[in-house]
C-alpha cells in the first residue's frame, strides 16, 4: 500500500509517501489515535491513492488506488454500529470515528486492503467504494469512489473522547474487487467508443494475455518499462513496443486499439513493483544454462532466479585461455608485483558478472597509450555483453537522462576523463555503493533504480575530483599498467584470438569471483596502494603536508613542548610546503580542521589561551628527504612520490 500524508485540504501535493503493509497501517493508526485539536481543520489528512511522482493531485495524475477508504456519514446508532462490525468480521479492516461523531449518531472512516492495486480510473468508474458498501449493507458518501479524494486523519474537540474509538483488525481478508456486487443501475463491463479505461472484461483479458502471449510467467512493470521473462532471463520492453506487439502478434490486429490500450493500462498496475527483484546471490544466466558461480554448477534456468542478465556465452568448464594469459603476463611483464595485479583483475572481472555490489568499488586502469587498456576493456565488454554495458563517461553521470541507461547494467565502461571536466562525485559514490539513483527517460515519467553496474574507466592521467574524502578513496582501485606495446610488437589478431576464448575467459573471471569472496575483499597490489596515496596527495594539500611534515605524539596524555604546534605555526608550515610543491592553500581555518581529522587528535589549550596541537615538524637532515619518528611518535604513512604526475 503507498500511504501518503497531507498538510491541509487544498494540499496538491502529500508531505510525505511511504510504502507499507496493512498491518503496519494498523500499527500506525494504533499509535496515533484521535488527535484533540478545536476544529478538524487542523488534522492532517491521508490518501491510499498512488500519484504519478512529484505530480499534482489530480485526477489525471493519479495512478492506482491501493486500499479502499469509505466515508460513512449516515449517522449509524448503537444498532447500526453492531450490525456493521457484525459485517467486518470476516475482513481486515481499520475503523474510526470522525471529528463530529457522538455516541448516539456515529459519523465514521472505514479503511480496508484490496487483493490487488484498482487503476484510478477503474475505482472512480467502478464505483468500487459504493460497491464495498454495498457488500456491507451500509450507505457510503460518493466522495469515497473519488480516487484523488483525501481524508481527515483521526480527531475530535476533547469534549467527549469517550464517544470515539479506533479499532484495527490486520488479519482478516483483503477485499477482492473482482468479486463485488454490482449496484443496480450501473454497468462496469461496457466501454464508450473512445474511453479505454480499464473494466471487468479487461482484467480477464489481461489474465489471458498473461497466459498466453507471455507463457504463464507474468511480467513485472517497474521504472515505467515491462519486464518480461524470456530465454532465461528478465529483460525489458517498452510500453508501446509491446502495445505494438499485442496489436499485430498477438490479436493479429482484431482487438481495437483502445481495449489493447486498456489491457496495457491494467498490466501496468496489476504487475507494477516498485524496483526489480534482485537476483538470486551467485548465479548468472549463459547461453546454455544457469551456473553458481561459487560451485561452477550448471543448471536449468529458472524464472524465480530474478536475471536480468544473460552472457551470450556457453559455460564449458574445461575451455582455457592461454592467449589471455599471454596477454596479462606481457602486460605486467617486470612489474614487481605482476601477480598481485593480475589477481585483482581477475577478481574485478569475477565482480562484474553478477549485480552484485556489495564490495563497492570501481576499477581506473591507469596509464599511457599503447599499453594494453583497451585490449582489457574490449574483454571486459566481450565478455559480458554488449546489452550488459552502458559506455558513460563519469562526468557525464550527473545527467538524469544519461544515468537511466545504466540501469539493470553488469558494468559502465568508459574511457579517459577530458582534463579539467568535473566528476559528479557523490552519484559515483552512489553508483559504486549499489545505492538509489534517480532518473529519467525522455517523454517518461521520472525513477528510482538500484545501481548494479561496476564502474571501469581508462585513464592516461588521473582525474581530478573536489572529493578528498575518505568515502571517495575507498571506493577505488588504481591499476597501473606500464609497459608499452611497440607498434611492430602489436599482434593484430589478438582480438580475433581472445574473442575464441571467451568461455575459457569466462571461467577464469569464475576463479576471481571465488578468490574474491573467499578473501572478503580484493586483493590490492602494493603498487595500487602507493599510487593512490600519491593520488590521494596530489589532490589534498592537507594530506600532502601531514604525510611528508608531521610527527604525531600519542605518547603522552598532555603534550611535552617539543611535540607541540600552535595554529599559526602549523598554517605557515602548512603554507610553505603548498609553495614547494605547487599548490594552493587552503584558509587556516579549513586547513587546520583538516589536520585534525587527518591526525585523529585533538586540540589542547594553554594556559594563556592559545591553541596547539600535539605533533611537531619533521626537520630533514642535511641530504635526507624525511627526517624519520623518534621511537614511541608516529607518521602518517609516506609512500614513494615517483607515482605523482607532472
Amino acid at each position: 500500500m503507498q500511504f501518503s500524508e497531507f498538510e491541509v485540504i487544498k494540499s496538491n501535493r502529500p508531505k510525505s509517501v511511504e510504502k507499507c503493509n496493512f498491518e503496519e497501517l494498523c500499527y500506525h493508526f494504533g499509535q496515533l489515535g484521535h488527535a484533540t485539536i478545536p476544529s478538524k481543520d487542523q488534522a492532517k489528512l491521508f490518501s491510499l491513492t498512488e500519484f504519478k511522482p512529484n505530480q499534482p493531485r489530480t485526477k489525471e495524475n493519479a495512478v492506482a488506488v491501493t486500499g479502499a477508504i469509505l466515508d460513512i456519514d449516515a449517522e449509524l446508532s448503537p444498532e447500526g454500529l453492531a450490525t456493521l462490525k457484525a459485517s467486518l468480521k470476516p475482513y481486515a479492516y481499520i475503523l474510526y470515528t470522525t471529528f463530529s461523531s457522538t455516541a448516539e449518531a456515529y459519523k465514521l472512516r472505514l479503511v480496508m486492503p484490496l487483493t490487488k492495486d484498482v487503476p484510478s480510473g477503474r475505482y472512480s468508474t467502478d464505483k468500487i467504494a459504493s460497491r464495498i458498501g454495498k457488500l456491507l449493507n451500509v450507505e457510503v458518501d460518493p466522495c469515497s469512489d473519488n480516487a484523488v479524494q483525501i481524508y481527515y486523519m483521526p480527531s475530535h474537540d476533547g469534549s467527549h473522547p469517550a464517544d470515539h474509538f479506533i479499532e484495527c483488525k490486520a488479519d482478516g481478508k483483503a477485499i477482492d474487487v473482482d468479486a463485488l456486487p454490482v449496484l443496480k443501475g450501473h454497468r462496469t463491463s461496457s466501454r464508450t467508443a473512445s474511453n479505454s479505461t480499464p473494466v471487468e472484461s479487461d482484467y480477464l483479458e489481461a489474465e489471458a494475455v498473461i497466459a498466453t502471449y507471455f507463457g504463464g510467467i507474468s511480467p513485472y512493470f517497474s521504472e515505467g518499462l515491462f519486464w518480461v521473462y524470456k530465454s532465461g532471463s528478465w529483460s525489458s520492453i517498452a510500453v508501446k513496443t509491446l502495445q505494438t506487439s499485442l496489436v499485430n502478434e498477438h490479436y493479429k490486429q482484431s482487438k481495437p486499439l483502445r481495449e489493447v490500450e486498456a489491457v496495457i493500462n491494467v498490466l501496468t498496475v496489476t504487475c507494477r513493483k516498485e524496483f526489480r527483484p534482485e537476483p538470486l546471490a551467485h548465479l548468472i544466466g549463459c547461453a546454455n544454462g544457469t551456473v553458481d558461480l561459487m560451485t561452477g554448477e550448471l543448471s536449468s534456468d529458472n524464472p524465480e532466479n530474478n536475471l536480468q542478465n544473460k552472457l551470450s556465452i556457453t559455460f564449458d568448464p574445461q575451455a582455457a585461455c592461454e592467449e589471455w594469459l599471454k596477454f596479462l603476463e606481457a602486460t605486467f611483464r617486470g612489474d614487481a608485483d605482476q601477480s598481485a595485479k593480475i589477481l585483482v583483475l581477475q577478481q574485478y572481472m569475477g565482480y562484474m558478472l553478477t549485480q552484485d555490489t556489495s564490495f563497492q568499488k570501481m576499477l581506473w586502469l591507469w596509464g599511457t597509450g599503447s599499453n594494453g587498456k583497451s585490449v582489457i576493456t574490449s574483454t571486459m565488454t566481450s565478455l559480458l555483453g554488449v546489452h550488459n554495458v552502458s559506455v558513460i563517461p563519469l562526468p557525464a553521470l550527473a545527467g538524469k537522462f544519461n544515468v537511466a541507461e545504466m540501469s539493470g547494467k553488469l558494468a559502465n565502461i568508459s574511457d579517459e576523463v577530458a582534463a579539467g571536466a568535473k566528476l559528479p562525485d557523490e552519484i559515483i559514490k552512489r553508483v559504486v555503493a549499489g545505492g538509489l539513483i534517480s532518473a529519467e527517460r525522455k517523454g517518461k515519467d521520472p525513477f528510482q533504480f538500484k545501481a548494479t553496474a561496476k564502474l571501469v574507466v581508462s585513464v592516461n592521467s588521473l582525474p581530478r575530483s573536489k572529493d578528498t574524502s575518505h568515502g571517495w578513496f575507498r571506493r577505488l582501485i588504481v591499476l597501473r599498467l606500464n609497459n608499452r606495446v611497440e607498434e611492430s610488437q602489436i599482434d593484430r589478431n589478438l582480438s580475433q584470438k581472445l574473442a575464441n576464448e571467451l568461455p575459457g575467459i569466462l571461467n577464469w573471471a569464475i576463479k576471481g569471483y571465488q578468490s574474491l569472496h573467499a578473501s572478503g575483499g580484493f586483493c590490492i597490489p602494493k603498487s595500487s596502494e602507493q599510487a593512490l596515496t600519491a593520488y590521494k596527495e596530489k589532490l589534498s594539500s592537507v594530506l600532502s603536508f601531514a604525510n611528508h611534515c608531521l610527527i604525531i605524539n600519542r605518547k603522552e596524555a598532555v603534550p611535552v613542548k617539543k611535540f607541540r604546534i600552535e595554529r599559526r605555526d602549523l598554517y605557515k608550515a602548512y603554507v610553505e610546503h603548498c609553495d614547494e610543491i605547487g599548490a594552493t592553500p587552503k584558509s587556516q581555518r579549513v586547513a587546520y580542521e583538516e589536520v585534525m581529522d587527518l591526525l585523529n587528535v585533538q586540540e589542547y589549550q594553554r594556559s594563556n589561551g592559545g591553541y596547539y596541537l600535539p605533533c611537531m615538524l619533521r626537520t630533514a637532515p642535511e641530504g635526507d628527504a624525511q627526517a624519520p619518528a623518534p621511537d614511541g611518535y608516529e607518521t602518517l604513512h609516506t609512500l614513494a612520490t615517483e607515482f605523482v604526475e607532472d
